[in-house]
């Protein structure tokens, strides 16, 4: 870690739960004085998360900034600066439909993601806390059993951590086409088995043509892994998964110790700690 350098990068990409987010979803203000001094100095900051856009519009109207490019949905999707999607790898409607069996037999609580909406067959308490969490309302659908040619950018099963382990490796088993991922304790999240955070970067940096030594990226999660790798320094908060603490290049403070502004003093204005 002695040989990572500070200043010169050009874009920060950041996954918000757990990482920009503190536990009640808020970014705190010294995350929010950080990441406006960033992009007043030209940086790039890209927000990447498992939401939708929509699920991640209060934290780009709390940075209060002229928008950026954006991940969502774990990488299924890339929207630009206008908000307009152009980068989607959805789940194959076959294997979406197939899931949704799955999770049904299993009495697992599943939410299918299409556009900036999302869908639940009936309301439970999981539903109550996503929405709370997310900061926008699902749609009730019994009959979302019936449905035929499903576009959905991600499938998301809420469960008991041990119930979403062996739906994992089910799911892993069942449907190579698709990839489970863990973004939460209890979250498992079912995306298209080409999409990634990390490709999803690497289409953005492509797109701007930044080079990777010039790229940062942050996160807490499995989810987060392939974008820390497809940047230049990829840093995981201390309250990060064992697995993302273990291939970081550096670790930094927790989502409650403003960890994402001690990163952008430190390696992008080059200020010490």
């Amino acid at each position: 870690m002695g040989n990572i350098k500070t200043k010169g990068y050009k874009l920060i990409a950041l996954d918000l739960d757990d990482t920009l987010l503190t536990p009640s979803k808020q970014i705190s203000e010294e995350n929010i004085k950080a990441i406006r001094r960033a992009i007043d100095a030209g940086v790039r900051v890209v927000l990447a998360s498992g939401r939708t856009a929509e699920g991640m519009r209060f934290a780009a109207d709390a940075i209060g900034r002229p928008g950026d490019y954006a991940i969502s949905a774990g990488g299924a999707v890339v929207t630009d600066p206008k908000g307009r999607e152009v980068y989607s790898r959805p789940v194959p409607s076959d294997t979406a439909k197939e899931i949704m069996t799955y999770a049904a037999r299993n009495d697992a609580y599943f939410q299918v993601f299409c556009g900036s909406d999302f869908y639940f067959i009936s309301r439970t308490a999981y539903t109550d806390a996503y929405e709370l969490s997310c900061r926008f309302t699902g749609k009730e659908d019994p009959g979302i059993m019936d449905w035929t040619d499903i576009s959905t950018s991600k499938i998301l099963i809420i469960d008991k951590q041990e119930r979403i382990d062996q739906m994992r490796s089910d799911l892993a088993a069942l449907f190579p086409d698709v990839k489970p991922v863990y973004s939460q304790s209890g979250y498992l999240e079912i995306v298209n088995a080409t999409a990634s955070k990390g490709k999803a970067l690497s289409f953005i940096m492509r797109t701007l043509g930044i080079a990777k030594e010039q790229v940062i990226a942050m996160g807490d999660s499995e989810i987060d892994i392939p974008m820390l790798k497809a940047a230049g320094l990829g840093i995981a908060v201390s309250n990060a998964r064992a697995e993302v603490l273990r291939i970081a290049d550096h670790i930094t403070g927790s989502n409650v110790e403003n960890g994402v502004a001690a990163v952008i003093n430190q390696f992008i204005f080059g200020e010490s700690q």
